[in-house]
């Protein structure tokens, strides 16, 4: 099964520790993992994910809230079976670079309250 985790950036903080720590596990499970950074900083993060072999996704350089990351993501995301994005913009990038596709293969995730959860039906 093939992954792509898209994430802002990878600094020092709290789901970007998270996908550090994740990747390694689920790649020692036999699936395939890719990281995308829409703002690469060559970060102890990223330093640490390149060591361990993990595969990075090439997005141009391009500042975090412009709308051509979703034509950068849109070119990719169709390779993989789990597309997970994790905080804001990325998510509205992947959103949107699945949109034209009709397929929805992508997950978005933020770490908010329970306020913000939506209610049982």
């Amino acid at each position: 099964m093939h992954v792509l985790h898209v994430i802002n950036s990878l600094i020092l903080a709290g789901v970007e520790v998270l996908i550090r720590e994740m990747v390694p596990r689920h790649r020692g499970r036999g699936l395939d993992v890719s990281v995308a950074v829409l703002k690469e900083l060559d970060s102890p993060l990223e330093r640490d994910l390149r060591d361990m072999g993990t595969p990075f996704v090439k997005l141009p350089r391009l500042k975090i809230y412009d709308p051509r990351h979703a034509l950068a993501l849109r070119r990719v995301v169709g390779q993989y079976d789990i597309v997970q994005a994790n905080l804001f913009p990325a998510q509205l990038w992947v959103a949107a670079a699945v949109a034209p596709s009709g397929r929805l293969s992508a997950r978005c995730s933020s770490q908010s309250s329970s306020r913000c959860s939506r209610p049982e039906r």
